[in-house]
């Protein structure tokens, strides 16, 4: 898998996890928990599954390596199940370093598929492998791009100690030519003095002059010397450009890594302002639940006090309606009926005294049911 693979990859694994934060956080906090351990049980047995993929094609490997050194079954079966070479051997890999460090085993397994095949990798640089260990490294993004600064200031730093080894090399030649030059300024030195030295001719002065051959030979040596001096001047100079820009390299990386740490606080600062945000919509959302369960108590109660406002009307007019009716009752018990009583009407009048007494047991019944009806006493 290429870089664009990786980071394509990458874009649409980090896609899935905000799709999936998403509709954990449109649930009940009670099913989004629920459902949050579901994911990472299946993570763990997804994990569990890649361990055991790999030490089954460890075994196999191991099994075929004793005898099959050249005729490549290994490769042969792999490409027959349908599986690619790089995949398996980096499941053999994984497996590996699970088994050589088996109190990790956990941990490696709760990462991301991905990032725990770089975390394992034989090859996998030891910086890089903390930082995941330590929680500073969480995705296989961070990964790739931390590992491909990690692979330039190695590269550069590769370039500055070839650099460095070549210049110390020149150096110790330029020692060892400055030595020989001297040797033999010395030993020009050594002839002229002597000649420069013999007695003068007694008959007469003769200013002495060195051999043409010695003086060219003395520039040349000076000469020499002097380029090999300049070519020192321009080798610290060099040493010291390198040194400069290894500086600043590692003062770029220090920088990187500072932002980096700061881009990470205020990611986790951010989410976490998310997630207070989150808690007070969801509080607010049972506030606004719990204001209109009060509004529409509120009409109820509205409504029952009117009702019960026109029952108590209606049993005030009740009680007027009864009491009215069994003083007319016992307006006819009190007076007509003891005034036909005591009458002497004819035969066919006494039909109205029957009439009066039916009326007064009508009445009566009328006020007991009424009273029954209303639970008046």
């Amino acid at each position: 898998m290429n870089e664009l693979e990786l980071i394509q990859a990458e874009n649409t694994a980090q896609l899935q996890r905000a799709k999936l934060d998403e509709f954990y956080n449109s649930l009940e906090q009670s099913d989004a928990e629920f459902l949050q351990v579901k994911e990472y049980r299946l993570a763990q047995i997804v994990g569990n599954a890649k361990t055991e993929m790999g030490k089954e094609f460890k075994e196999a490997q191991d099994r075929l390596a004793s005898f099959d050194n050249t005729k490549g079954i290994f490769v042969k079966w792999i490409a027959l199940l349908d599986i690619s070479v790089e995949t398996v051997y980096k499941l053999i890999h994984r497996y590996n370093y699970l088994f050589n460090n088996i109190e990790r085993k956990d941990f490696i397994e709760a990462l991301p598929l991905s990032l725990s095949y770089e975390v394992t990798k034989p090859n996998a640089p030891k910086e890089l492998v903390d930082k995941v260990l330590n929680g500073d490294i969480t995705t296989h993004k961070e990964y790739i791009e931390q590992k491909k600064l990690f692979d330039e200031l190695k590269s550069k730093n590769q370039t500055l100690q070839d650099n460095l080894f070549s210049v110390q090399s020149e150096k110790s030649e330029y020692e060892t030519k400055v030595k020989e030059l001297e040797s033999q300024l010395q030993k020009v030195n050594e002839v002229l003095e002597v000649q420069m030295n013999k007695p003068p001719v007694e008959i007469e002065v003769i200013k002495y002059e060195a051999p043409a051959e010695l003086l060219q030979q003395k520039q040349l040596i000076e000469s020499q010397l002097k380029d090999l001096q300049n070519k020192e001047k321009q080798r610290l100079e060099t040493i010291n450009e390198q040194k400069k820009e290894l500086k600043e390299i590692a003062d770029e990386n220090f920088t990187y890594q500072r932002q980096l740490m700061s881009m990470k606080s205020e990611r986790e600062r951010l989410e976490s302002k998310i997630q207070e945000m989150q808690n007070t919509v969801e509080e607010l959302s049972m506030y606004k639940k719990s204001y209109y369960d009060i509004e529409e108590a509120q009409a109820t109660l509205l409504q029952y006090e009117t009702d019960l406002a026109n029952m108590r009307i209606k049993i005030q007019d009740t009680n007027k309606f009864v009491e009215y009716t069994s003083n007319i009752k016992d307006f006819i018990n009190s007076n007509l009926v003891p005034m036909l009583t005591t009458l002497h009407l004819p035969e066919e009048d006494k039909m109205i005294k029957q009439d009066f007494q039916l009326i007064c047991k009508t009445l009566e019944e009328w006020v007991f049911a009424i009273k029954q009806i209303y639970k008046l006493n």
